[in-house]
Order: C-alpha cells, then structure tokens, then sequence
C-alpha cells in the first residue's frame, strides 16, 4: 500500500477518535462538579496532546522523521489499523459505560457513582487501557518509532501520575465498596485470579 493511504487512514481514524472524545465530552458537562484537580492534571494531558501532535503533524506533512521509518512489514501496518479500531471501539464502550461521570481530568461530580459495569467489571481504568492500545496501533500503522516513544512517553507520565491519585480520590468517597472493587479487577488488564 502507497504511504499516502497509511496517512489519510491515519487522519480517518484520528478524526473518529477525536469525535468520540468532544461528544462525550460535551454530553457529561452538565454535571455539576463538587472536587476536582486542575494545574497538574491539565498540564499532564496538555503535554500528551503535544507530544502526539508534533510528530503526527511531522508524518502526516513532512518528510523531516522518515529517518526515524521502521519500515514495518505491510501485516503489521494492518494489525495497527485493526488495533486501533479495536482501541477506538473500547474508548466509546468506556464512554458510554461512564455516562455522566465521565470527565477529562480527575473529577467527583453531584451523584458520582461507581462504575463495576461494562469494561469496569474486569479493569478500573479501561480508559487508559484503550488509550494505550491506540498509541500502539498508532505506532504500527506509521511504522515510524517517533509516533511512537513521544506518546507513549508522555502518555506513561500523565498516567502514573494521575491513577494513584484517582484511586486516592475514588477510595475517599466509596471507601470498603472501592477497595473490595479494586481487589477484584486489575488497573489496565483484567486480573487471570484473584
């Protein structure tokens, strides 16, 4: 397949995800908020968003990082298109599951309720699981390793910094429900035993 197809699915399929997230987004904004944390969380996805931007405008436009090309084979350029479907059907499960408690950064709203449905039922952060699975499928369709490392890298540093402190925030307000939950499930994989 002609890069230039590699590209316009990339863009196809960015688009979609974007979509996705603004939807939701807007759907959950009415509820009113009663705790949430801003400075760090913001910046943490601000630098995300950059650093998958950059070198995702650089592919898309460019030929500045063909240097850094892997030069996949044509199959696993198409599993990174199947990965990121599948990421992409994950994140809108994820979504919906959440409804009205789902926010971009680290929020309690008015009538919060725990999740232990959908992907909940087997992980506490299918989010993240589904962001990281497209960062890979991202990564395999450009077959260009900057598309890769700088979101990833970016993506470990929001995530490690904000699910302890989500999970901090979670256990507050749910206490024994929330740590019996968490007993059970696993953070990013579903737990094989318990």
């Amino acid at each position: 397949m002609v890069e230039i197809n590699f590209k316009l699915i990339f863009v196809f399929l960015l688009i979609g995800i974007n979509l996705i997230r603004i939807y939701y987004h807007y759907k959950s904004k009415t509820q009113e908020k009663l705790h949430h944390k801003k400075f760090k969380e913001v910046s943490s996805v601000i630098l995300f968003y950059i650093m998958f931007a950059i070198p995702s405008i650089l592919y898309l436009t460019t030929n500045y990082i063909d240097f850094f090309n892997l030069n996949f084979y044509l199959f696993i350029r198409y599993f990174g298109i199947v990965l990121v479907i599948i990421s992409a059907l994950i994140f809108i499960w994820t979504h919906q599951t959440l409804g009205k408690n789902f926010s971009s950064i680290l929020t309690i709203k008015k009538d919060h309720k725990l999740i232990k449905e959908g992907p909940y039922k087997y992980v506490r952060h299918p989010m993240y699981t589904s962001i990281f699975l497209m960062i890979f499928g991202f990564f395999f369709l450009t077959s260009n390793i900057l598309v890769g490392i700088l979101p990833f890298l970016s993506f470990c540093y929001l995530y490690f910094s904000r699910v302890k402190n989500e999970e901090k925030m979670l256990t507050k307000i749910f206490k024994k429900n929330y740590i019996k939950y968490s007993s059970r499930t696993g953070r990013l994989i579903p737990k094989l035993w318990n």
